[in-house]
């Protein structure tokens, strides 16, 4: 069943860290379930129960900081005392060696024995702290312990329960209280599935397997970057040491001919970055000799401190950066406060084009962290904790950011700050002065900021290729939990739809994203606009003859485009399921014919997402997956130029661009109220009843689905009455129409 499909498919859905534990999760949830294996499915012998009538369930003692340092730190004997901190997460592991023991003779504190299992009870980690025990132990009053009846339930198999999301999710609806937790009460009366014992076993061997081979593969893992880390800095030192051109374009040929195998984690992306402002640093992408000379030579303004005041809890017409808008490296302007002091408009305060932003107190890795201004002037004043300075005329101040982020200076501000024990180390004035920067021609400046600005897009790129690749094995893992468990927008693992997904599971996770960047993406839309549009298909509608998946594909790669031409940001799953329902609605079709469902946040329809037209379109590259300023989205991909044909065939760029006319800058809120109310009307005019406002409100609360959005969207009768006014005008919904 499950288990062999897993076990088969099991490079394919570990080919990184974070699918590993995910794979893991749903191991659990397939296993409690009762879906793992053929043999281990639900039957007769499944039932549901109460811990307390399987385990004895009690909590631990406290111990007072000055009773624990008096009385039972550093003794040679007794029992280990354990406390939430002892527990090691998820994993089950627990520290016994704390160097607090309890005299077995003390009978005051209640005993942990071996082959209980001990779980979080208060905070943070509660429920996610789970530790199985494996010789007798004091515990401390966070914990639970709960240990089995053995004639009832194996250890092993209630340690795996704990595990699973499906405990922790009875386990959440039961905390209480500001810090978060759970009853001793209410945590007993918490029910578990139980088969029998020897379905048990099964079940925890099967798991124990599984766990094993990801085990495994985490090592491999770990040790394949450690691999990599060590070639590219190898390789790296070898680009930076180059004395001649020659051994320069070796080094850059060693790195070039394992590119896609070396540069495929954050990690080594971010070696790579920091090689780049190296380089740039010792003169070796401007093509001319540097002279080192101090940042102050160079300097019109500063280094000067900033000013912080006490923040305002209201809207002010002032604004103060914070540390975080410049610890990246590249200024956010949306970290910043509030303050209620009126700074005047000759102040230094005020951050202008082109100034310089420097950390002069941070955490070691970040102290001397700088970046760029690029804003409108008094927009923001920047706080004491950072320094600015400008630049004279004739020096690029890109030039000179690239010099200050360069793995060179930041290590000489590191070895400069004060006060490292601590967790601000600081640099002053002086140090920052003292900067030693290469100095070369005006020319050669241009010539290295173009440079890196190319190399840096690289980075960038390759980063979201790597975020790319994790998007589609977290949307594999959700299609696995739809196929097999059910919880999903399928409502039910279809055997075919399983098997589906996981034969292209290797080929997807596989595929290396497309090398082609925004403005390539740009380039291909603006080029297929020059083509010349074919004859307009009569009705707009998906072409059953050619495949629904496939035309729906044609529609959804031509919203894409359409969004993507304005902004140049991705369209997330949200607006892009929308956003079709909208354009196949205004082509004149019915919801019925639709195959949308009633889910949360629909109308929405699944197979879009997993097989069909989204998937389609992935498939064939003509759009692609990425992070943009509001998360991650689908763009024109590599092969987008090869849509212009069939969107013209289909006649689908009126639609495309109808609906992103209307629907571009409304708020997501917005586009999901239309929709429903719209999918309302049509199905109640489906059975023959014309709506009113009453009516739809009526039939979303009925709904168990839909029901939460009365409250989530704010859904009143005027609202509807509003809405069905605009969907009226959108669509010409009505009963005259449907006769038609």
């Amino acid at each position: 069943m499950h288990s062999e499909i897993l076990i088969e498919e099991f490079a394919a859905l570990t080919n990184n860290q974070g699918s590993i534990q995910a794979l893991r999760e749903l191991v659990l949830q397939l296993a409690v379930d009762g879906q793992l294996t053929a043999k281990l499915t639900k039957g007769e012998h499944w039932r549901s129960v109460p811990i307390d009538q399987i385990a004895e369930c009690f909590i631990g003692n406290s111990i007072s900081a000055s009773e624990k340092s008096d009385k039972y730190e550093g003794r040679d004997e007794g029992r280990d005392y354990v406390g939430t901190k002892d527990v090691d997460g998820w994993h089950g592991s627990i520290t016994y060696d704390t160097g607090v023991r309890i005299p077995l003779s003390d009978d005051r504190f209640r005993v942990a024995p071996k082959g209980s299992v001990v779980i979080c009870a208060e905070g943070g980690s509660a429920g996610r702290k789970i530790g199985l025990v494996e010789r007798d132990i004091n515990f401390g009053n966070k914990l639970i312990c709960c240990n089995p009846d053995e004639t009832k339930i194996l250890h092993s198999y209630l340690f795996r329960v704990f595990q699973s999301e499906i405990f922790h999710k009875s386990f959440r609806q039961h905390m209480t209280g500001i810090i978060g937790g759970i009853s001793l009460k209410k945590f007993k009366n918490l029910s578990i599935p139980l088969p029998n014992l020897a379905t048990q076993k099964a079940i925890a061997d099967t798991v124990d397997h599984i766990f094993a081979l990801c085990e495994d593969m985490e090592v491999l893992h770990q040790e394949e970057l450690a691999l990599k880390r060590a070639t590219v800095g190898s390789l790296i030192d070898r680009l930076l040491v180059a004395q001649t051109e020659e051994d320069t374009g070796q080094a850059f040929a060693g790195i070039a001919s394992r590119f896609n195998e070396l540069f495929d984690h954050t990690s080594t992306i971010d070696e790579l970055q920091n090689s780049i402002l190296e380089l740039a640093y010792l003169g070796a992408l401007g093509g001319d000799n540097p002279k080192i000379v101090r940042l102050e030579d160079l300097l019109a303004f500063g280094p000067r401190n900033g000013f912080s005041p006490k923040p305002s809890a209201l809207r002010t017409d002032t604004k103060s950066i914070t540390l975080s808008a410049v610890t990246k490296g590249e200024f956010d302007e949306k970290k910043f406060k509030y303050i209620d002091d009126v700074i005047e408009s000759e102040s230094h305060l005020w951050l202008r084009l082109d100034d310089i932003l420097i950390q002069r107190a941070n955490s070691i890795d970040h102290v001397g962290a700088s970046t760029i201004y690029r804003g409108a002037e008094f927009e923001f004043i920047y706080p004491d904790l950072i320094m600015k300075v400008r630049v004279l005329d004739d020096v690029e101040p890109e030039y000179v950011l690239y010099c200050l982020q360069s793995p060179s200076i930041r290590r000489y501000f590191r070895d400069h700050a004060t006060g490292t024990s601590g967790s601000m180390p600081k640099i002053n004035q002086g140090v920052v002065k003292g900067a030693p920067i290469p100095l070369i021609s005006r020319p050669a400046q241009s010539l290295t900021i173009e440079t890196v600005r190319e190399l840096s897009a690289l980075c960038e790129l390759l980063r979201s290729q790597v975020w790319e690749s994790e998007r589609l094995q977290a949307e594999l893992m959700n299609a696995l939990v739809h196929a097999f468990v059910g919880q999903g927008p399928h409502g039910g693992g279809a055997a075919n739809e399983t098997t589906e997904i996981l034969a292209q599971a290797s080929d997807v996770l596989a595929r290396k994203p497309s090398s082609s960047d925004q403005s390539k993406a740009l380039a291909a839309i603006e080029s297929s606009h020059e083509e010349k549009p074919a004859e307009r298909s009569p009705s707009g509608r998906l072409d059953l003859d050619l495949g629904v998946k496939f035309t729906e594909a044609v529609l959804v790669g031509a919203i894409v485009t359409e969004f993507f031409k304005v902004g140049g940001e991705p369209i997330g799953n949200f607006r892009l399921q929308k956003a079709v329902y909208f354009a196949r609605r205004h082509n004149g079709e019915r919801v019925e014919e639709m195959k949308y469902l009633r889910k949360a946040a629909g109308p929405y329809n699944p197979s879009m997402k997993y097989s069909g037209g989204i998937a389609i379109a992935k498939q064939k590259n003509w759009l692609r997956e990425a992070k943009g300023r509001f998360g991650f989205g689908h763009m024109p991909g590599p092969s987008a130029n090869e849509m212009a044909d069939w969107i013209a065939q289909f006649g689908f760029g009126e639609a495309a661009q109808w609906v992103a006319d209307r629907f571009r800058f409304k708020k997501n809120e917005d586009w999901e109220v239309l929709a429903t109310v719209d999918y309302a009307i049509e199905h109640l005019q489906s059975l023959g009843i014309e709506p009113d406002a009453t009516q739809i409100l009526q039939f979303i609360e009925a709904d168990d689905e839909w029901r939460p959005k009365i409250e989530k969207l704010r859904l009143t009768e005027t609202s509807i009455e509003a809405a069905m006014v605009e969907v009226k005008a959108l669509f010409g919904t009505g009963s005259e129409e449907r006769t038609q």
